[in-house]
């Protein structure tokens, strides 16, 4: 009885794709996950059942199911019939699901070679083979290798079957995914809404190949920052994946994960941060708590908590991931080092920073003796580790790293235009700003804004930062009308292409408004101040770093216009947050504490201006030096513009920073990588794998 209802739950399992299909598959997940292997009677229904697992991600049960199928087949058909290559090729995907990526390219390899060798290079099959082992390539990082297989099975699925078939779209979406992680954005975003345009005729809008297929294209318009129309596709993509595949299911919080770094990027980090505590909260029966996909979670919630300025919670967070990864994938795994990065952020924002040099001094000899001198982990080791330097006031250390970043970058890329070379120019710029190297920072920055315009054209956010980068170098040599026709032209196009509230708008603001303080514009700087202030206390909360360098800011303009009630009252709340939030020992404290010193002084408040100088008397006298206050690492590539009054330094909110291991985008970036359901598979948010059952 019980061998007939298994056959009969395998006659009635459909391995098609539509939604259909994949409700009945969840359904008989249940009576599913209660069944034995070893009581299974035929290739066949263990086939069916592997593809329920499959669905709902469970790796182990699929993986074991598939072994089995293997074996079977080969004893049953021998190695090169083509049912024991499709099993082959199955087993191959879940590998790659787990992160086996070495098991998996072994077995995608032996299966292309002997379809070549029975089938010819142009069968069907044999196109499928290619398109699964180029995106093993692609996840191991040999992009040009995954672009060159892509291409050929595009070009040859749209000869034979024709440029609107479903393989066809398969082959356009993974290529799309390998130009995008080469960051040939405008190629991607071209292939992709081709796609989704053809799969919304075709298979229709609720299809998940569909949602996939939007899923993508709102990656690439998040990396392009075009975030609204993200946050539009990818609302949509979550509602249409909780309906169909439920709450719980991997694909559904990969979409929640996806969505919470677009608020992320638009400052919504209350938004951001419910729904990746949602995904910390759901069951992980599916994944586990030591699947790759769980600690991405845990650094996303991290890094939210770290933007809201929760740094104690993000440190907590990021030292369990690390120390798990530590474990589990050994010291010198990729995974393990992009954990190290992460905390050394944290410990950067909090001003540990001997604890962060420690760190990415780990991580910049690591990946040496891994990969060599001109791996891009090398070179992004060494650009974090130059901005900790660069902190720490070490700023010939930090020139000679950037300076060999830079040119390990051409060496590596042959080529001067090529992103990466332009943002290793930016950031030299910006050390030799530190330095005082102002002739210097200025003739690369004008070469950089110059080959940014050739290369991604007048209204890009990259040629609207090294167009900002290099106004405040004309503001620091003293050329402020040259720095305000720039700060004016950014402003404008950043309102047109990220919107008023955005958080480059809020620093491109921030930057004129110094620009007019300087010329003695009070008013015109008090106006944008003023704007700044409200927007960031709207986006960021009230005490956010920047939102209290808005508060000090605009003090500091108040103080100026002989405003100094105004501006005691704004100088007060900005001390009383840095004392809770920093400590009382902190540099940026004590800056403040000096500041709201001279406003007592200057208000003929004396004792009470007499009461603070004790005080930073008597803390200076428990610390060898006081450091300059710094400013934190931030995501947008902005240099500082140092701000001197009465014997205070006054700073500006952010600065261009290196490329930490996360805002490799990590991050994004933040690295969501999972399944996607059914056989008709995307491995991750950009990629899919081409049918086979």
């Amino acid at each position: 009885m019980r061998q007939t209802a298994l056959l009969l739950l395998g006659r009635a399992t459909p391995l098609g794709e539509s939604i259909g299909d994949y409700r009945f598959r969840h359904q008989l997940l249940v009576q599913a996950r209660t069944i034995q292997v070893e009581d299974l009677p035929t290739v066949h229904v263990k086939t069916c059942l592997a593809a329920i697992f499959w669905q709902s991600g469970f790796w182990a049960k699929t993986e074991k199911l598939q072994e089995e199928v293997l074996v079977q087949n080969r004893r049953i058909y021998g190695k090169h019939h083509p049912d024991t290559l499709i099993s082959m090729n199955n087993l191959a995907l879940t590998y790659h699901e787990q992160g086996k990526l070495n098991a998996a390219q072994q077995l995608q390899e032996q299966v292309l070679m002997q379809r070549k060798e029975v089938l010819g290079e142009h069968h069907l099959d044999t196109l499928t083979s290619m398109d699964n082992l180029a995106l093993t390539y692609q996840d191991q990082g040999d992009l040009d290798a995954a672009q060159q297989l892509q291409e050929q099975v595009f070009m040859q699925r749209k000869e034979v079957l024709g440029k609107h078939h479903l393989d066809t779209l398969t082959s356009m979406n993974n290529l799309a995914s390998t130009y995008y992680k080469q960051g040939k954005l405008d190629a991607a975003q071209q292939l992709e809404e081709q796609v989704l345009a053809q799969r919304k005729e075709v298979i229709g809008e609720h299809h998940l190949d569909t949602l996939t297929s939007m899923s993508n294209l709102a990656m690439t318009y998040h990396v392009q920052g075009k975030l609204d129309a993200a946050q539009q596709l990818g609302e949509q993509v979550l509602v249409q994946h909780k309906e169909v595949l439920g709450e719980h299911h991997p694909d559904t919080l990969i979409s929640m994960g996806l969505l919470a770094v677009t608020y992320y990027k638009q400052g919504k980090l209350d938004a951001a941060q419910q729904l990746q505590e949602q995904i910390l909260e759901q069951p992980r029966e599916a994944l586990g708590e030591h699947h790759p996909d769980t600690f991405n979670s845990m650094n996303n919630l991290a890094m939210t908590y770290q933007a809201q300025g929760k740094l104690d919670a993000a440190q907590r967070l990021q030292e369990s991931v690390f120390a798990q990864r530590k474990e589990i994938l050994g010291e010198h795994h990729p995974d393990t080092l992009i954990s190290m990065g992460l905390l050394a952020v944290t410990y950067y924002k909090q001003g540990k920073l001997d604890a962060a040099q420690q760190l990415q001094e780990q991580i910049l000899a690591q990946p040496r003796e891994a990969h060599g001198e001109h791996h891009p982990d090398t070179l992004n080791s060494m650009n974090n580790l130059a901005m900790t330097y660069q902190a720490q006031g070490k700023l010939d250390a930090a020139q000679e790293l950037r300076e060999q970043h830079l040119e390990q970058c051409k060496e590596e890329v042959h080529g001067e235009h090529y992103p990466d070379i332009l943002n290793s120019m930016g950031l030299l710029a910006v050390t030799y700003y530190k330095q005082g190297k102002l002739d210097a920072a200025q003739q690369l920055q004008e070469q950089v804004l110059a080959q940014c315009k050739e290369v991604f054209g007048e209204h890009h956010p990259d040629t609207l930062t090294s167009k900002n980068n290099l106004s405040s170098t004309y503001y620091k040599q003293g050329k402020l009308d040259a720095a305000q026709e720039l700060q004016e032209q950014v402003l404008t196009q950043r309102k047109e292409l990220f919107g008023e509230h955005d958080f480059h708008t809020l620093t491109s603001m921030n930057n004129l408004a110094s620009t007019y303080y300087e010329q003695g514009q009070l008013d015109a700087a008090q106006q944008l101040q003023e704007q700044v202030l409200t927007q960031r206390k709207e986006v960021i909360g009230a005490h956010d770093p920047q939102t209290l360098t808005s508060m000090r800011n605009l003090a500091r303009t108040y103080e100026a216009q002989g405003k100094l009630d105004a501006a005691q009252q704004l100088q007060e709340e900005v001390l009383v947050q840095r004392k809770e939030v920093l400590g009382i020992h902190h540099p940026h404290t004590l800056n403040s504490m000096s500041n709201l010193a001279i406003t007592y002084k200057k208000q003929g408040n004396l004792d009470a201006a007499k009461h603070l100088q004790q005080e930073i008397e008597e803390i200076l006298l428990l610390q060898t030096a006081l450091p300059e206050e710094q400013s934190c690492p931030s995501s947008v590539h902005e240099p500082q513009i140092p701000r001197q009054t009465t014997n205070l330094n006054y700073l500006p909110d952010v600065i261009i920073s290196l490329p930490f291991i996360l805002l490799s985008f990590l991050f994004l970036f933040w690295a969501f990588t999972s399944a996607k359901p059914g056989w008709h598979i995307a491995r991750s948010p950009f990629v899919e794998n081409s049918t086979e059952l």
